[in-house]
């Protein structure tokens, strides 16, 4: 089954912008810590859902959202 917006001709569902505030601060040589703020404008089209799916989403789909990543990474 594919999923995909309820109104495939809703304005939100043609486009995807995703603007991003991100800062990395290097703890060692070989660790690091990332932090990135996603403001997410739309939900992109039918055919791509970019992690939006209708089923997930059982009051619709937003034409705003924010995200808030946290990420420990390691270099070898």
């Amino acid at each position: 089954m594919v999923e995909h917006p309820d109104a495939p001709t809703d304005p939100y569902a043609n486009h995807i912008y995703d603007e991003t505030v991100t800062a990395r601060f290097d703890i060692t040589h070989w660790w690091n810590f990332k932090i990135e703020e996603h403001f997410i404008d739309g939900y992109g089209d039918v055919y791509s859902a970019h992690g939006f799916y209708a089923r997930s989403n059982p009051d619709g789909l937003k034409p705003r959202t924010d995200m808030l990543v946290l990420r420990l990474g390691a270099n070898f």
